[in-house]
């Protein structure tokens, strides 16, 4: 099984792979008013008829459109299906919708949620009856506080809400619904939470509502809770230092004791507290949402010390494990450090990157396998679940499929998704939404090839792309090498150093012109790979190299009619051989078993040095570690494109050649590469970095097997305004870089990467 491969350009993916498949609850995100606290219950109501309505996304959009800071955070989140209940803009509902995510119109959100939007009464129905329903003993517990109350919003997002009138309008909607007695399947208590404070913002149930039914004791539940029922929950996955360009991983995303503070019952304050509470089922009590009078007060510090004791503490994740957070998105950072700071002196206060404390990974599921799957051309048929719980949902019930190819990683792109591919989500994995009534056994995955994705992308910000000449010229000799992975061979200093002796032209005329049966390429004896690079590893990679014809072997012949000397490749001598000058054929005229064996490089390879196009499978070689150790592979690339902008489209360079493109993990990798670091000119850097700013790019390389001497006087501005990692990688990185725990340099790491070389190829 590949952990991850290198789709070439007009390469298809093929063989055995793992596809990870998961079925899950539908995940939907509200678009509510900030001054509207009746829709956002409305809301609340609609999550919790919802299966995993728990974790449905809520984003505050005010009249004049998303903050950057929830832009971010929506991003991050991802759901897989918008509802307007706001009238958002035409131009955002437009880009929402090219991004493959369809937005709908709450078109009466006082009074109902719309058909077949999510799972509801049916999903009440499964909590109930087919995934285990709750014991006798079990009481969900459905608050009630008067709503002008200024904690009304924070006891409903505790413990959700259910109104028996909106209940009513929703099974009415359900015409195949015979009974209307919810009590049946789940038994509810009303709780009164009017003067406790303290029970509100810790999220536990007052005294009112502890009573006995029966004998025993009674366990309570909260509705926002009982959506969740049925449902496995996927631990919270840190690696320290991990993450990628595209996705990064900020260590905020799995701190656990955090403190939401701001004005009472805000809703962009309560937004952030409900979609982080969906994102940490492990931090119970945290995160809390506090007012900030209170969260000052004498109380307030009071409600943190209890939850910092109840808070199981032992599974702490992350460097954030044990720090304290408060963080709004309504207060400014100046009145929360005047009004905290005493009271919290070790607390981080944040209120701006509020997006770092999300992940956006989806932690409930129903089902998650892992099957083996055969991809022919780029096409595979994954097997989907059925599990028998989901044969009781009504008709018109939605769920999720997500299918994530083990090391692939498909980029965001609209024209992309808009032509090949269902749903591509965030994290980068195929999405495909089923009605249970239409339930297929296999889901058709058609996954592109590389140059596709690549022009897809590149489309997106204005641009055509065409092969390059040295683009077309490296992938012949990638081929000529079997692969990226080989690239390996000529990544050895001592290697390439020869090879570029041998690829020399030596043969012209005295007018300047080539002649045709002059032998224009040096060529070698054994001993000359043998004092160069040792015995030992020239008996190994001689013969490599032979067998990949990178090198011929042959011998020096004489005509015996017009005198012409020349060497010969092995594999045209027989009884007979034909001259190259006068074209005679002629029997051999040495004796074969005492030949001086002679070698000469294939002439493909030799351009690539004529032409500088090594130093892009060089680079590309160089990438290859970051990309083989990576969660998420290189799935496109092109040794060489000409980018020509579109009639109409505004760029920042209308032409322009680029050496190496990559796509890693979503995002494009530039690449310039000079076979000279001397040529580099500030034009060409002025160039690349705006059209790396354009696409958004995560890095942008510099690569020569030389050096770059003008770097201190090219690169610290061009860093400076460049968005994307910029960074120049020369001869001594390029070269002799297999990885290895010892650290050597100089003639030592060139003479032990090539003794590390041969080992592997023998």
């Amino acid at each position: 099984m590949n952990k991850s491969w290198i789709l070439g350009a007009d390469k298809l993916l093929n063989g055995a792979h793992v596809a990870n498949v998961r079925l899950r609850p539908f995940r939907l995100g509200f678009f509510v008013p900030p001054d509207d606290p009746k829709i956002v219950a409305r809301v609340i109501d609609s999550c919790c008829l919802t299966w995993c309505g728990y974790c449905n996304v809520i984003i505050p959009y005010p009249s004049n459109g998303l903050t950057e800071d929830w832009k971010s955070i929506l991003e991050v989140l991802d759901p897989d299906h918008l509802v307007d209940c706001v009238d958002i803009s035409e131009v955002d509902k437009a880009d929402f919708t090219e991004r493959g995510q369809h937005v709908e119109r709450w078109q009466d959100p006082m009074a109902t949620f719309y058909v077949n939007g999510a799972i509801q009464y049916s999903a009440l129905k499964a909590f109930g009856e087919f995934l285990k329903s709750p014991s006798p003993k079990h009481i969900v517990i459905n608050p009630t506080l008067n709503e002008v109350d200024p904690l009304y919003l924070h006891v409903i997002a505790r413990f959700g809400r259910l109104r028996e009138s909106f209940m009513e309008q929703t099974l009415d909607l359900h015409n195949w619904v015979r009974s209307t007695n919810y009590a049946q399947f789940v038994p509810v208590k009303e709780a009164d939470f009017t003067g406790y404070t303290q029970d509100i913002l810790l999220g536990i149930s007052p005294p009112s509502a502890h009573n006995s039914r029966g004998s025993g004791m009674v366990s309570y539940t909260k509705l926002v809770d009982l959506t969740r029922l049925g449902l496995k929950t996927r631990s919270p996955s840190y690696s320290h230092g991990g993450g990628t360009a595209g996705n990064p991983q900020f260590d905020e995303g799995y701190a656990e004791r955090i403190i939401i503070t701001g004005g009472a019952g805000n809703i962009f304050d309560f937004a952030l507290y409900w979609n982080l509470r969906g994102e940490r089922p492990w931090s119970w009590p945290f995160p809390l949402w506090v007012p900030l009078d209170i969260l000052e007060s004498d109380l307030g510090q009071k409600i943190v010390k209890i939850a910092l004791g109840w808070q199981n503490h032992s599974h702490s994740i992350g460097k954030f494990g044990s720090k304290l957070f408060i963080i709004s998105s309504s207060a400014s950072q100046s009145e929360m450090e005047t009004r905290l700071r005493a009271g919290f002196p070790e607390a981080i206060i944040k209120t701006n990157e509020l997006h770092k404390f999300f992940t956006g990974g989806w932690k409930y599921y129903l089902v998650e396998e892992q099957r083996e799957v055969h991809f022919n051309k780029g096409h595979a048929r994954v097997p989907l679940p059925k599990p028998e719980v989901l044969e009781k949902f009504a008709p018109g019930d939605r769920i999720a499929y997500e299918v994530g190819i083990d090391g692939a990683h498909l980029p965001q792109s609209k024209s992309l998704t808009a032509r090949f591919l269902p749903r591509i989500t965030h994290r980068g994995a195929l999405q495909w939404f089923s009605y249970v009534d239409y339930w297929p056994d296999l889901f058709d995955v058609q996954i592109p090839d590389g140059f596709s994705i690549l022009s897809s992308m590149v489309e997106d910000h204005g641009y055509e792309c065409v092969p390059s000449d040295k683009g077309r010229l490296a992938l012949g000799q990638l081929a000529l090498l079997g692969g990226v992975e080989n690239v390996k061979v000529i990544a050895s200093s001592k290697v390439y150093k020869v090879l570029k002796e041998l690829s020399h032209s030596k043969g012209q005329a005295d007018d300047g012109q080539r002649r045709a049966f002059v032998a224009d390429r040096p060529t070698a004896q054994f001993s000359r790979f043998r004092d160069a690079w040792g015995r030992s590893a020239a008996k190994v990679l001689v013969p490599w190299l032979v067998e990949k014809r990178v090198l011929f072997r042959g011998t020096n012949l004489r005509c015996p009619f017009c005198q012409l000397e020349r060497w010969y490749e092995v594999d045209r001598m027989g009884e007979m051989w034909r001259c190259d000058g006068c074209q005679t054929n002629s029997p051999i005229p040495l004796g074969l078993d005492v030949t001086q064996w002679k070698y000469r490089v294939n002439e493909l390879y030799a351009v690539g040095h004529d032409q500088g196009t090594l130093t892009h499978l060089l680079a590309m070689f160089s990438m290859h570690p970051i990309f083989h150790f990576s969660e998420f592979s290189l799935l496109g690339y092109y040794p060489g494109i000409l980018l020509k902008g579109k009639e109409g489209a505004s760029v920042p360079v209308q032409n322009l050649e680029i050496d190496l493109v990559a796509i890693w993990d979503g995002k494009l990798i530039l690449v310039e590469c000079k076979d000279s670091g001397e040529d580099l000119t500030r034009d060409e850097v002025g160039k690349l970095v705006k059209v790396a700013n354009h696409f958004g790019s995560s890095q942008l390389l510099f690569v020569t097997p030389t050096r770059f001497p003008q770097a201190d006087e090219l690169f610290p501005f061009a860093k400076e305004v460049c968005t994307a990692d910029l960074d120049i990688v020369e001869g001594y990185d390029l070269f002799d870089n297999l990885i290895m725990a010892e650290q050597v340099s100089g003639e030592d790491k060139a003479t032990r990467y090539l003794e590390r070389l041969a080992s592997r190829l023998r």
